[in-house]
């Protein structure tokens, strides 16, 4: 059935494709195979576009698809326009070396896909999150930007001047394209052309801004820059290089406009505004998307805010319609000028690192992604549910208390930080995440955890630091480096020289370890309480909310019957009450419509319950005030029994609920007052505070000095290979033999000082093996 579906429209949309020469929404298509009487829905033309582009068979850019052209068509359409002129040997020799490269090129790209495809993503338990970095790769590569400039003396080989006349500049949504017939003149362009890499992109820009900087005792620099530009694609078939904007959105240079607007970015606000590229009325100037059916600015409207916002600068008028290709002369008077350039742009630093770091991710084995964080996002959710359902410890029996000043919810978080493999705390300015962190720190030491702070920036490093040295008189962390004293610059080789001369003090560690062994008593208590306390707290919460809802029923009920099903609710006819109920209404409601057929299905409705009506009713009868149903019950006598089915309703919700309190009642009854586990918890907690200020002093001084079994020469050799290693001095063997030797010494360095602050950019150079 599903192929017969599919097959009915293939032919159509493949027709649809064919009849447009631009890319489409899958939306488009629907409507186009909609008015040939073709009902399709938009969903089911979008599986197929899917299984199509796995197929090859069309492209998908932007949200928009567009039928593949086959090779042959590719080729064969430049040559029925133009009839270049002959080629001499040395531009022959540069096309066919750029076509050959072209064509490896394109054959890479065919196995690098074919290789990609051939995974089966449900083979690997990462298949779903490579799938979604290759859709962040194709989100990234689609919405990049690009700076482009070139020196004045490099036309010819960094870009070309184009004569263009009437309306040739592309608009939206119309696919534009244009051949350049090869010749000596392109030679030099054809080999930048050949040496490009991924990093650089092909640019057709309009209009062009000069810039001459003049410089003492030197030749002037004159520089270059289109200020709006749509990305090319570029290929290169018989004669021709052939180029082409498949989804025309004019972008603005980015490096022209940083440089224009250095000094005032409200007026670079107010520029892009105007041009359409950005919403002033959404706070984050997000970029207007075509996709969500908003109008892409076209280059002539450009020229106009353009022209507004710099008129000073025009060295010629802006004719869009009219350009020449005359190259500018030199030497180059600084202005904009009425220039269409096609020129490389290199892509921006900050798209180049992201696609490199998401290609590093898709690609890591599933072992180095199993011994990331990603881990416990991404894998095993029905194995980590059943833990979580299964640990229901609280924060009084994790948390230590280095500071009383926590409240439940900072407990919390710290006990989250403490017990699970990831936790993310946010909040606003003034809630306590310092406080938090800080006391996760002191937590981590006595429980024998290490920790490493990082942070963008050092303030907020600084918020944290600054309060455990408050509260303990001596940091806890070992800080590696500080915006305030630029001369701090500890490593892993200041840890070890700190290490070989600091004093071993020992019969610290067993002292600590007694007072651990209090601490962990004190825990386990304090987490008793606090179980029964939380119990207490929600058995109370839920008999209370029952018992505000049995109030609200008891005003529809005499004293008597309220005062019976209090003491007596299991004698009330549940089921059989709720049956008559249920039916009765049922009846109600087909009575009202009529009909013969209806009354058919009344009559069995009634023969149904009639023997539940006789047992609710003989029940009910036992009960003071509820003898209301009666004895003659048939489909003519509905009205008898409908004035009675409110309170007859309302009688068994009570009779429920108070047979739910009743066990509720009972276990409330077992546990301890909530007054008398108050004061308890808090001497607990207070009892706690004061051990754990004794044991993180001992926790210090239990972990000054090595033991004499440790190699100290081995030590004093491993801080000096770290130190030439910093220096740049150690060559590839001492680097090998130092990692070695580091995943030897690291848990012994890290045994002595667990926990390190550095900012995020600075942990390598500071922390081996990160």
């Amino acid at each position: 059935m599903v192929d017969t579906i599919t097959s009915s429209i293939e032919a159509p949309i493949l027709n649809a494709l064919k009849a447009s020469n631009t890319f489409i929404t899958s939306r488009e298509i629907g409507c186009r195979l909609r008015t040939i009487n073709i009902p399709v829905s938009d969903y089911k033309v979008t599986n197929f576009l899917r299984k199509m582009a796995r197929e090859g068979q069309v492209e998908y850019k932007h949200g928009r698809w567009k039928i593949v052209e086959s090779q042959s068509q590719a080729q064969s359409f430049p040559s029925e326009i133009f009839s270049p002129p002959p080629l001499s040997p040395e531009v022959s020799q540069l096309l066919y070396g750029a076509r050959q490269t072209r064509l490896d090129e394109t054959k890479k790209d065919q196995e690098h896909e074919a290789l990609e495809e051939s995974i089966d993503f449900h083979e690997s338990p990462w298949g779903t999150f490579r799938k979604l970095i290759r859709y962040y790769k194709e989100c990234v590569r689609n919405e990049e930007g690009a700076d482009a400039m070139a020196y004045l003396n490099q036309f010819g080989e960094q870009f070309l001047y184009l004569r263009k006349s009437g309306s040739w500049y592309p608009k939206p949504r119309t696919q534009w394209r244009q051949s350049i017939p090869l010749g000596p003149h392109l030679s030099s362009f054809l080999t930048s052309l050949n040496r490009a890499g991924n990093e650089q992109a092909l640019v057709l820009g309009y209009p062009l801004d000069g810039v001459n900087i003049p410089r003492e005792g030197e030749p002037d620099v004159d520089l270059v820059q289109p200020i709006f530009f749509f990305p090319v694609e570029r290929d290169i078939s018989t004669g021709t290089l052939n180029i082409r904007v498949e989804d025309p959105r004019p972008e603005v240079n980015l490096a022209w406009l940083e440089y224009r607007f250095k000094k005032n970015p409200e007026n670079k606000r107010s520029f892009l505004s105007a041009c359409g590229l950005i919403n002033r009325i959404q706070s984050d100037d997000e970029i207007l998307p075509s996709e969500r059916g908003e109008l892409i600015p076209t280059l002539d409207n450009l020229i106009v805010a353009l022209t507004s916002f710099f008129p000073e600068r025009a060295r010629e008028p802006l004719l869009i319609n009219t350009i020449p290709d005359t190259p500018i002369k030199e030497p180059l008077q600084t202005g904009i000028y009425n220039r269409v350039v096609l020129m490389f742009a290199k892509r921006t630093k900050y798209t180049k690192t992201l696609l490199g770091e998401l290609t590093a991710i898709e690609k890591a084995t599933d072992e180095e992604l199993n011994k990331t964080a990603l881990k416990y996002i991404f894998l095993n959710n029905e194995e980590r549910t059943s833990l979580g359902e299964k640990d229901q410890s609280v924060h009084e029996e994790v948390v230590i208390d280095t500071t009383l000043s926590l409240n439940a919810e900072q407990r919390n978080a710290v006990s989250s930080l403490i017990k699970k493999d990831v936790t993310l705390i946010t909040g606003p300015p003034g809630v306590g995440k310092s406080q938090v962190i800080s006391t996760t720190v002191g937590n981590s030491r006595l429980k024998n955890k290490t920790v490493l702070l990082s942070s963008r920036n050092h303030k907020a490093i600084d918020a944290v630091f600054e309060r455990l040295k408050k509260e303990h008189d001596r940091p806890l962390v070992i800080r590696t480096n500080s915006k305030n004293d630029p001369n701090l610059n500890y490593t892993f080789g200041s840890a070890i020289r700190d290490l070989l001369i600091e004093p071993l003090m020992p019969g610290r560690q067993e002292h600590l370890k007694n007072f651990m062994n209090d601490i962990s008593a004190l825990l386990e208590d304090r987490g008793s309480k606090a179980k029964k306390s939380n119990l207490i707290a929600k058995i109370s919460g839920d008999l209370g909310e029952k018992e505000e809802q049995m109030a609200f029923l008891a005003k529809s009920l005499t004293g008597e019957t309220k005062k019976f099903l209090d003491n007596n609710p299991e004698v009330f006819p549940l089921l059989a009450a709720n049956s008559v109920v249920k039916v009765v209404k049922k009846m109600q409601v087909r009575g009202a419509v009529g009909g013969l057929g209806r009354s058919l299905r009344n009559f069995i409705l009634f023969v149904k319950v009639l023997p539940w009506y006789f047992i609710a009713r003989y029940k009910l009868s036992k009960i003071p005030g509820l003898s209301i149903l009666p004895i003659a019950f048939s489909p003519g006598r509905m009205a008898s029994v409908n004035e009675k089915l409110s309170v007859l309703e309302k009688s068994s919700f009570y009779s429920d609920l108070r047979l739910k309190t009743i066990p509720l009642e009972n276990k409330l009854k077992k546990l301890p007052l909530p007054e008398e586990l108050t004061p308890e918890l808090r001497s607990l907690s207070e009892r706690l505070n004061e051990l754990a200020g004794k044991a993180m002093s001992l926790d210090l001084e239990s972990r000054s000095g090595l033991t004499p079994d440790v190699n100290r020469e081995e030590l004093k050799g491993l801080q000096a290979a770290l130190k030439d290693q910093r220096t740049g001095l150690a060559d590839g063997v001492i680097r090998t033999e130092t990692e070695s030797v580091l995943e030897k010494y690291v848990p012994k360095v890290l045994e002595h000082y667990p926990c390190w602050a550095v900012t995020s950019l600075s942990a390598g150079s500071r922390i081996p093996l990160v």
